[in-house]
Formats: C-alpha cells, sequence, structure tokens
C-alpha cells in the first residue's frame, strides 16, 4: 500500500554522517497528499534476508531523500534515530523511527549493519545508581527515586534545577513502595512501568511513561483506584511561572468566547485555570486538550495534554469528564501553579511536554502528530489509493485536520460537522481521496469519542453531526475497501441514535425546537433504507412513536402565526414541524400506509387524522388535549416532568395552556435570547425567588372524555439562585451559586394538572384548567403564572387576565389565602441582532423586550415575540396547600363563576350549567369531575400515594447538563 501523507515541516533531527556499513534492505515512503509532516515516528515492517537475524543493536538507518531538483545530486544518506525489534515472521523486523516529509516529496531508507554506539543523534539514556534512575533524552531528564515512591521524582529541562515541579500524592495515602519494569529499553524508545504498592492494599497506582528520544513529548498513561475525590498533585510552583497557556473556547474567567491562549497564573473566582479534556466541550470554562506553564524569559516550561478520550475508562460510579487534569492557581498571589489528577478510579492517556516555552506554538501539532492523526497510523491503516471507475470528487475541507489536533474549536461538532455535510457529493459513487480522509477522520472515536464511551457528549444532535459524514461517505464510495466499515458503523450510530436519545412513547431528550434534529436521524434512516443496509422503519418502531410525539406537541393553530406551533418548553422559538412530518410520508408508505397518509395530511382534519389525543410520555411528562382538530375550540397543555433534561431549564412541572385555540398561560418561546434560566419565569412555583433544581418523578395520569389529569412530584435539596429575569442573568444559569439544604428541609412539591374538557355542540363552557401544588418549603413560597394579556385586573380572590388576543382568562386563586402578590411583565423581541443574547438590564428591557399584539392584528402576520403578564403570588414556608382554577371564555360572552367548596374542590357554574372538580391527594376524590348528576372519577382515594410511600431518585449532579 502507498505510504502517505503530510504536514507543516519545522524542524529536523536528521544528523549528516555518511553511512558505509553494508546495506541489510531499504524502502521508500512517499508523501501524497501534498502537506508537510514534522517529527513523526513512523514503524516499518521489512523482511531480512540475513538469517539468523544480526544483532539488531547494531543495525542503522539512513534516509535518501529523492533530489530537490532535476539534474541536481540527491544530499548523501544520513543516519536517523531509529530502533530494530523482531517480529513473529521469519526474518521479519519493525523498525521504528524518527522522520520527517515535506509535500510530495519520497524519501528511501536503507538499513545497514554496524551501528555506532552510543548512536550519533539525541537518544534515550538511562542511568541508574542506589534506587536512583535519570531517563535523559536529549531535550530533557527525568528522575525516579525507588527510596521515595512518587510518580516522578524530578524533571528538568534546559536551567532548571533541581527541578520544574514536585509531585504529591493525597493526603492520607501513604506509598510503601514501587516496582519498575523496563517493557522496551532502547536508544529511540523506552517505555517504564511503574507500580506502586499502599500501606492500604486495596488502593492501586500504576503509571507507565514512553520515552522517545530527542522529542520533548512523553506518552503517558495511569491507571488509579485510590480513594472517592482523591487527587495526585503536581507542585510547579519552582517553575515561578508567569503565564499559562492554554487554547479555549469559554473563558474560565468571563464565561465568553474569546480566543485568547495567553492566561495568568491567578485563579478565576469559580473554575481552574484550565481544565484539560481529550474530548472537545464548550461547557468546560478554560477547557482545551493542552497548556503549558512557564516564566516569561526562562529556557524551560512544563506542558501538560489529555489524548486519546476513546481509550479513557472509569468507574461506573465515576464521570470520564472528573477525571480530567485541572490547572489551579492562587487567587491572589501569582505564580502558585498546581496541577489536579484526579485519581478516583480509571485509566487515562495524557502527555507531559518538557523544554523550552517555544514549545506551546507546536503543542497543536504535536498533539495531532502523537495522538490524533499520527503519519503512522495513515501509513499503516489509511486506504487512500483503490480500483475504482467512478467520477473523481474533491473536498476542499479535508486537508483542514491535517494541520493541527482535534480538540480545536474551528473543529467543533455544533457547527463544523454541517459545513462538511454541505459539502459532500449529493449522490454516488464518487472516488475521491478527501471524502476518504475525511470518512477516516470522523470515524476516529478520538476526534468524537460517542456515547459508547461514556464521555457526556453535550446535545445528542452532535453525535448525529459527526457520525452522519462517515455514513455518506461510505455510501457515496461503495467501491472504497472500508466503505462497509462506515456505514455498518452508520447503521449501528443511527439505531442508537433513535433508541438512546428517545424515551418509550416516543419523547425526545431535546426541548422540542431541538428535537427536529430527529429529522436528521430520519434521513439516515430513509439512506441506509434506500442502500438496502437496514430496514429502519419497518424494524425500528421508535421512529413512528418519536413522529407521533412530535405531532402531538403541536399546540392548537395559533392565531399570531397562523398555523400550529412547537410548544414553547425549553430552548424552543416559533415554528412547526408540518413540513417534516409531511415528509415522512413516503418512507411509511408501503411499511404502514395508515401512517403515512396521516404524516401526509398532518395537521388537517380528514375521516382517519393523526391521534392527538391526551397521553403522557415518559421522559418528557404529559400532554393534554380537548377538541382536537377544532380551531375554535381546541384546548392543550403540556407539563413538563421527566428525565428528558437536554436545553431544558428551570421549567420542571411547568406548564403551557391553551383554551379556545388561543396561547393563554404560558411558556416563552425565546430560545436562548435570552435563555429562561429561572423557575419564576416559568409557570410554576418558585422557592423565594429561587429555584428548585429537580427532576420530576411521574406519580399517575388518567384520560377521560370529561377530563384528563397528570401528577408528578420533585424533590431536591439542590437550590440555584439565578436571577429570577433572564435579560439579568449575566451568566450561564449553572455558574449561579448554589445551596444545599438539609435532608430534613428538602424542597417537596407534588403537582395536579387537569384539564376539564367540555364538547362545543351541548356546553358554552371552554376548557379550562385546574392546578393543585402540594408544597413542602424550608422558604416563603412564590407562585409564578405569565398570561399572554394586556393587563392584570385584580378582582376578589381572583384576577381577570384580558387577552391580547379574543379570550380572556380568569385566574381563581382558592388556597391558601390570597393575600400578597406581585404583579410585572417580562417579553422578549424577535429580532436577527448580534447582540441580542449579550445585552443585559435596562438596555435589553428598552431594545429587546417585545411588544403586545396590535388591536387590529391581522391573523397570521405577528414576528414581534410576546410580552406577558407576569403574576406572583406569595404563600408561607412550611407545607402550603395550592388550588388554582383558570377559566377562559370569548372577549364580549359571560365568563363562568367559581366557588371553593374545599381545598380540594370548587364549584363552576354558567348560566344552567353546574360542575364540581375535585383535585389533590387528600380529597374525597383524588381527581374527578361531577356534571349532569354524574360523578367521572379519573382517580379514587388513596390511588396517588403519600411522600412518606413514595421513592424520590437522587437529583444527578449534572441536571442542567443538556441546557449548557
Amino acid at each position: 500500500m502507498p505510504r502517505t501523507l503530510a504536514f507543516a515541516l519545522l524542524a529536523t533531527f536528521v544528523l549528516a554522517g555518511p553511512v558505509s556499513a553494508a546495506e541489510l534492505a531499504r524502502f521508500t515512503i512517499t508523501e501524497p497528499l501534498g502537506c508537510n509532516w514534522t517529527d513523526e515516528w513512523l514503524t516499518y515492517d521489512l523482511t531480512l534476508e540475513q538469517l539468523p537475524l544480526p544483532d539488531l543493536a547494531t543495525l542503522a538507518l539512513a534516509a535518501a531523500p529523492e533530489a530537490a531538483k532535476e539534474g541536481k545530486e540527491p544530499p548523501p544518506p544520513q543516519v536517523v534515530p531509529a530502533q530494530f525489534l523482531p517480529t513473529r515472521h521469519k526474518g521479519g523486523v519493525r523498525v521504528l523511527f524518527r522522520t520527517s516529509l515535506k509535500k510530495s516529496q519520497s524519501i528511501t531508507f536503507t538499513v545497514t549493519d554496524g551501528a555506532k554506539m552510543p548512536p550519533p543523534w539525541p537518544h534515550v539514556a538511562i542511568t541508574e545508581k542506589d534506587g536512583r534512575t535519570v531517563v535523559s533524552s536529549g531535550v530533557y531528564d527525568v528522575e525516579f527515586d525507588a527510596t521515595k515512591p512518587l510518580p516522578i521524582n524530578a524533571m528538568r529541562a534546559g536551567s532548571a534545577r533541581p527541578t520544574m515541579g514536585t509531585f504529591r500524592w493525597p493526603d492520607g495515602i501513604e506509598p510503601t513502595g514501587v516496582n519498575e519494569a523496563w517493557y522496551v529499553r532502547g536508544p529511540a524508545r523506552s517505555l517504564l512501568m511503574r507500580t506502586f504498592q499502599f500501606k492500604d492494599p486495596t488502593l492501586a497506582y500504576e503509571i507507565l511513561f514512553d520515552f522517545r528520544a530527542g522529542d520533548p513529548w512523553i506518552n503517558v498513561r495511569d491507571s488509579y483506584a485510590l480513594a472517592p475525590g482523591a487527587a495526585v498533585t503536581l507542585d510547579l510552583a519552582p517553575l515561578g511561572a508567569d503565564v499559562v497557556y492554554h487554547p479555549h473556547t469559554y473563558n474560565a474567567r468571563t464565561f465568553k468566547p474569546d480566543g485568547k491562549a495567553e492566561d495568568t497564573t491567578l485563579e478565576p473566582p469559580q473554575h481552574a485555570i484550565a481544565t484539560l479534556g481529550p474530548i472537545w466541550r464548550d461547557i468546560w470554562f478554560g477547557g482545551g486538550p493542552f497548556a503549558f506553564i512557564y516564566k516569561t524569559g526562562a529556557d524551560h516550561g512544563v506542558g501538560l495534554a489529555a489524548v486519546r478520550g476513546s481509550q479513557w475508562r472509569s468507574a461506573e460510579s465515576v464521570s470520564l469528564e472528573s477525571q480530567n487534569l485541572f490547572v489551579h492557581g492562587d487567587t491572589e498571589k501569582p505564580g502558585q501553579v498546581r496541577v489536579r489528577f484526579p485519581t478516583d478510579a480509571g485509566e487515562r492517556h495524557w502527555a507531559l511536554v518538557l523544554g523550552p516555552p517555544d514549545l506551546r506554538k507546536s503543542l497543536s501539532r504535536m498533539t495531532r502528530s502523537h495522538a490524533d492523526i499520527p503519519l503512522d497510523t495513515v501509513l499503516r491503516e489509511w486506504v487512500l489509493d483503490w480500483k475504482s471507475d467512478a467520477p473523481a470528487a474533491s473536498h476542499g475541507m479535508a486537508g483542514g485536520y491535517l494541520g493541527g489536533h482535534f480538540n480545536q474549536h474551528s473543529f467543533n461538532p455544533t457547527t463544523f460537522p454541517r459545513r462538511v455535510r454541505s459539502g459532500l457529493p449529493k449522490k454516488g459513487p464518487v472516488k475521491s481521496r478527501d471524502l476518504a480522509v475525511l470518512a477516516y477522520v470522523f470515524s476516529n472515536p478520538d476526534y468524537w469519542p460517542g456515547p459508547k464511551y461514556r464521555w457526556k457528549i453535550g446535545n445528542p444532535n452532535f453525535h448525529t453531526d459527526m457520525y452522519s459524514i462517515p455514513l455518506a461517505i461510505g455510501l457515496a464510495m461503495p467501491d472504497h475497501p472500508h466503505a462497509r466499515r462506515w456505514v455498518e458503523q452508520g447503521v449501528e450510530e443511527t439505531k442508537g441514535n433513535v433508541y438512546r436519545d428517545s424515551y418509550p412513547g416516543g419523547a425526545w431528550a431535546e426541548s422540542l425546537s431541538y428535537s427536529g434534529f430527529f429529522f436528521h436521524v430520519v434521513e439516515n434512516a430513509r439512506k441506509l433504507r434506500d442502500a438496502g443496509a437496514a430496514q429502519p422503519f419497518k424494524d425500528w418502531p421508535r421512529l413512528k412513536e418519536v413522529a407521533t410525539y412530535l405531532a402531538c406537541m403541536h399546540t392548537p393553530t395559533d392565531p399570531r402565526y397562523g398555523s400550529r406551533q412547537k410548544a414553547p418548553i425549553g430552548d424552543t422559538h416559533p415554528g412547526n414541524y408540518v413540513k417534516q412530518l409531511n415528509a415522512m410520508a413516503d418512507v411509511y408508505r408501503g411499511t404502514d400506509d395508515l401512517f403515512a397518509e396521516q404524516l401526509a395530511k398532518f395537521p388537517a382534519k380528514w375521516d382517519k387524522p393523526m391521534d392527538l389525543s391526551s397521553r403522557e410520555f415518559f421522559g418528557f411528562g404529559a400532554m393534554l388535549r380537548g377538541n382536537p382538530y377544532d380551531d375554535r375550540h381546541e384546548s392543550f397543555v403540556t407539563i413538563k416532568a421527566g428525565p428528558a433534561r437536554n436545553h431544558y431549564q428551570g421549567d420542571e412541572l411547568s406548564f403551557h395552556f391553551c383554551s379556545l385555540g388561543t396561547p393563554l398561560a404560558i411558556d416563552y418561546a425565546c430560545h436562548y435570547s435570552p435563555r429562561p434560566w429561572s423557575a419564576s419565569i416559568h409557570n410554576r412555583p418558585d422557592m423565594n425567588g429561587k429555584r428548585p433544581v429537580a427532576i420530576a418523578a411521574r406519580r399517575a395520569f388518567a384520560a377521560s372524555d370529561a377530563a384528563d389529569v397528570f401528577v408528578a412530584d420533585e424533590r431536591t435539596t439542590l437550590i440555584n439562585h439565578v436571577p429570577m429575569e433572564p435579560h439579568l442573568a449575566t451568566r450561564p444559569g449553572w455558574e449561579y451559586p448554589e445551596t444545599h439544604l438539609p435532608d430534613d428541609k428538602a424542597w417537596t412539591m407534588r403537582r395536579w394538572t387537569m384539564l376539564v374538557k367540555h364538547d362545543p355542540a351541548t356546553s358554552k363552557i371552554a376548557d379550562y384548567l385546574v392546578v393543585r401544588d402540594e408544597i413542602a418549603s424550608p422558604e416563603p413560597v412564590w407562585w409564578n403564572l405569565h398570561v399572554l394579556a394586556r393587563t392584570i385586573q385584580r378582582l376578589n380572590g381572583s384576577v381577570l387576565f384580558p387577552g391580547q388576543l379574543d379570550v380572556d382568562a380568569t385566574a381563581h386563586f382558592l388556597a391558601p389565602p390570597f393575600k400578597q402578590t406581585e404583579c410585572r411583565q417580562w417579553g422578549w423581541k424577535n429580532v436577527n441582532s448580534a447582540d441580542l443574547r449579550s445585552t443585559k438590564g435596562k438596555e435589553y428591557e428598552e431594545k429587546y423586550f417585545g411588544a403586545y399584539l396590535p388591536e387590529t392584528f391581522e391573523r397570521g402576520t405577528w414576528n414581534g415575540g410576546e410580552v406577558a403578564q407576569w403574576l406572583r403570588w406569595r404563600g408561607d414556608a412550611g407545607l402550603s396547600k395550592w388550588l388554582v382554577v383558570l377559566v377562559p371564555h370569548l372577549r364580549g360572552t359571560e365568563a363562568p363563576t367559581v366557588e371553593r367548596l374545599s381545598e380540594t374542590s370548587a364549584r363552576l357554574t354558567l348560566g344552567d350549567e353546574t360542575e364540581v372538580v375535585h383535585l389533590g391527594s387528600d380529597g374525597k376524590h383524588q381527581a374527578a369531575v361531577e356534571r349532569g348528576g354524574k360523578t367521572r372519577v379519573l382517580l379514587a382515594a388513596g390511588h396517588v400515594k403519600p411522600w412518606s410511600e413514595v421513592e424520590f431518585k437522587p437529583v444527578p449532579a449534572d441536571v442542567d447538563q443538556g441546557a449548557r
């Protein structure tokens, strides 16, 4: 196979010296991709005819580059750093060597005998005396002392003496000895394993060092199980450093992207100076793959790199993210840099880089060449030329990956894969070296270690975008030798995407706007079906469930936009999935013809339309609906309650309510601009203005023609102090202080939500909402209600909200006593402005607070955002029980009256119609409607058990992970 590829040539360790020994073998490597490669470690397998094999320590390798210009003599062969090892093949020898290749260059390498000892090139020298071992590479010295067992006892480069840093064990960890084993010991490469013993025999720590001749990069693998929360520390105070060089996405001091790599040694208030992880994550403030710590003007410094993320491991109870390397400093005193290596239980790959500060400028290239895309991997594993009659194709972005490391923001999975995908051929077959490069890169688990590697990958759509690239290329280049591998990976990942990122019943793991990435998964499934690689629409029923869920999560036709809308829960903006669902019809034709027709005609009313009736969706919560497909009378409620948390914020147990085909008590569709982090900005209670951070647990659901009810609980001791109003939050919500309550004073809340339904042919009462909250709180509770209304008009025990459309709503506050209230407003403006997300405070209110719908509003023409009336109602600390009835009526018609009967029941009357509703744990019925002399019981007394008899799962530490 041709030996290929390239990179920016910065330096060479080839040393001049004529070769006059006997030639034993030769081979040639040609760089075919038009790149420059610098200081690459390569391996080559060859067969020597001389048997028995000569002493491999006496062999040497010389490089003879081709002539630079026609007619000129090539330069004489030059000895290069090399090491020879036998293989199992008869006469087989593997040579490890270091070289550089220029663009399109060919180099012939000659194996000779009679090598000089020591080698005439910077080599790995090992000296051992009195339990001390010193490894010298020509760039640095690393010292180990078996009598003082530490990972490293001293490390030196340049003029640094006696050491640039000191390792320390965690407090309370007492080592008793160390065993050393040289797995490889040679002039070009030496591998040292150090295994430690401890006073506590249950503890474990071992560390493997890979030293290379003349190379400042030391590959390290450590495996450990010391104690939960334990960490080995590298104290770099001896450097007297004043700079930490660490390229990052988001600044740990400002929480904004700035691209500034040079940082001070002072610790930011909330984070480490740098978080070094082997994968790209924008939420790691100060995060990146490497750092270099040095003092300005010094001739030495210490670099670290986190690499090979797919090979990191941790115990099931330990997250991989927690095992990143963390560069810390003092908050006030400069130069006190230390590196924290967590040692809970796991294994990771990283590197030490020792040498002059200018090395920092080469860290990206070095990370690529030592870990991400070594030239040796390209030459041994990549097929870049193959037999094919397909027309040639190219892709301009392939070369971008060959110039630096994976984990840089310009290659981030939020946007870059979509740019790559846009340049892929629309149809195949084609032949393209560029596409092969991209397929190898995007299928490399170190570039993107997907969910099976246990890294938290952020938004599920990141993963969809990443694996879609090699899948598309495999389908476009079917005659490539590795096309089948890429397609099979695509089948596995597409199916995993469907089932891992949704819940039984179809709820998607992301908010309603981000659920649109499901249709990218559908496109992958369509490609697999068309190629005959899989039958997803027949064999994966979850696809149909998710499509049904997305259809059900559409509101009634919204008069503002003239169409149904995605339910605005989480990071969601105005819009719908009507066209996308319509387009799915063809994939079900011949497999499920009725469903295909329902998709094609959605949301039209016909004799067999999509069933949009009330149901619970595990993971999300529930959707309640009355009079579906009736634009004037349709009602709709969503209640967020469940572990689907990606791009959701403070909206757990909140509701969004429409009736008479009109949005009334709303969740804001402002998406990111700005983000509604708090609980207060949603239709739910808060704890004295603070947000209880929780994941709700479903307790009950029941549906009937009279009413539908959903019940869920939350319990948490984690309280977030994000500002109530989104435009006052100057940093991400999870960056605000948090309070941890005592277990016996945990915030606990049970929400009962009942949609009471009516047939407009027999009743003048519109569908209305009854909400019952049972709350235990150590502080006062504020009940929040956001209504798309023009004003708030306080009545006796109730509030009238004159609507911005043709429907008014009255909120009847029946329990506890309706006393202290606050009347506010909040809104957002739907504009395409670069500074919208960064504008805060009064400036936001003046520029982007949204606008009321005009009195002369023309249906379907609105694009101005939302302004809602925001009512806050205060309740006491301790146990409180709330009962609210939210009743709509068409403007100009009589509004029903509501009378409290008990703290769990109320009577509603309109003309000669009367009905009684029951809702709550302690009621005669837990959920029931009395109407027309009949009682429809949805949940009988005692059905939902008291808190003392139900299970509450602990709130995960990363509950807001998806909101990042």
